[in-house]
């Protein structure tokens, strides 16, 4: 059985509302790919590309939360 499904099951006998089982659950994967995130980011460091990736992840940010310069 997965890590995943074990703290999904321990969520649902904490919390009753399906909802806040799935608000928990992807907090939970957010921590989870925090360790991920930084191996890649490592990667992009090696080769070179940091600059077109935090590029890239200002325009997603400013589309995501609608902001204009």
């Amino acid at each position: 059985m997965s890590c995943a499904i074990k703290i999904e099951q321990q969520a649902r006998r904490v919390f009753s509302v399906a909802k806040v089982v799935q608000r928990y659950m992807d907090c939970v994967e957010e921590v989870i790919n925090i360790p991920t995130l930084l191996k890649r980011f490592n990667e992009i460091a090696v080769d070179d590309r940091v600059g077109p990736v935090i590029d890239e992840l200002l325009l997603q940010s400013r589309v995501e939360f609608n902001y204009d310069n």
